[in-house]
């Protein structure tokens, strides 16, 4: 049979619910709800928002994959002062279980964690990634928010075969470079900015279970390097760093947002601003974002947590 037959989208196996035959859904899919993709051996449901996983009533009990990532915790930013900089946010948790038995008929609950906002002005938090459940049993707590003077710790998880926290945030560092983002099978920490070098690298998630990397952290002066975001799913944004007009070596450095389509946004601020210090946002699903770099008189944010996410995964047949 050939590939247009199932609705494949070019020559990629990647698939959704409206351009697959009733066919072949009738024939794999084994519930309703979510974004529903398929590679030819496993249907994936993936939900980015709260709903619910309908299990066919017309098929036997079986085993799925249930992955839940809470949000990633939002960077914080730093004082009005020389060499000041800001934390990471902490990364999602994650809780899994790969052999979760479905019931025919059955509806199942789903709630997905927002991710945290990154800090807005001097002095301030980002804010805390929320909390994603499956069915109220399978629960992935938010990372923590970073601050100006405290990093934010990775969420926890519980009801899974296994549960996993994630990566804490990195701490700022007024000289030096910042602190790395914790890395985790769960999602990557935030990275901790830096006074008056390169901000930290954001922390690894996991590819292999929908994780994404932290952001990194928000620099001083760019002719010491970036912070760069952790790898992951997706993964996270780089921070930005000083531009000085009066000196071609330092700038202006923007970060870059991390790879792929639902990779960390870069820690940049809107053109000609003279201090793109912002940390890097994490990658989807659950990085935490980095802290901000130093901005005095100038102030920058740290970069925005990513959203959780809920997977329900299952083998065709």
């Amino acid at each position: 049979m050939s590939k247009k037959q199932f609705g494949y989208i070019g020559a990629a196996p990647t698939q959704s619910v409206g351009n697959l035959s009733p066919r072949y859904l009738y024939q794999a899919s084994k519930g309703s709800g979510g974004i529903v993709t398929s590679d030819k051996v496993f249907i994936t449901h993936t939900f980015v928002a709260n709903g619910n996983f309908v299990a066919s009533a017309n098929v036997s009990p079986y085993e799925a994959q249930i992955y839940v990532i809470g949000g990633g915790g939002g960077g914080g930013g730093s004082e009005n002062a020389n060499n000041s900089s800001s934390h990471g946010g902490g990364g999602g948790g994650l809780a899994y279980s790969l052999n979760y038995t479905i019931k025919p008929g059955t509806t199942y609950a789903v709630v997905v964690g927002a991710g945290g906002s990154g800090s807005n002005g001097y002095s301030t938090s980002g804010g805390a990634g929320g909390v994603s459940s499956f069915n109220s049993e399978l629960t992935a707590n938010g990372g923590g928010a970073g601050s100006h003077n405290s990093s934010g710790s990775g969420g926890t998880a519980s009801g899974g075969d296994t549960n996993v926290t994630g990566g804490n945030g990195g701490a700022g560092q007024s000289t030096g470079t910042g602190s790395n983002g914790g890395s985790s099978t769960a999602a990557g920490g935030g990275a901790g900015g830096s006074g008056n070098d390169k901000g930290g690298l954001g922390g690894f998630g996991s590819a292999a279970h929908f994780t994404g990397g932290g952001g990194g952290g928000g620099s001083d002066y760019g002719r010491t390097g970036l912070g760069f975001g952790g790898a992951g799913y997706f993964n996270g944004g780089a921070g930005g760093a000083y531009s000085d007009t009066s000196d071609a070596a330092d700038g202006p450095f923007y970060g870059q947002a991390g790879r792929g389509d639902y990779g960390g946004a870069a820690g940049t601020v809107p053109s000609g601003a003279a201090r793109p210090n912002n940390g890097g946002g994490g990658g989807t699903f659950g990085g935490g974002g980095g802290g901000a770099g130093d901005t005095s008189l100038n102030p920058s944010n740290g970069g925005a947590g990513a959203q959780g996410a809920v997977i329900v995964r299952y083998r065709i047949g």
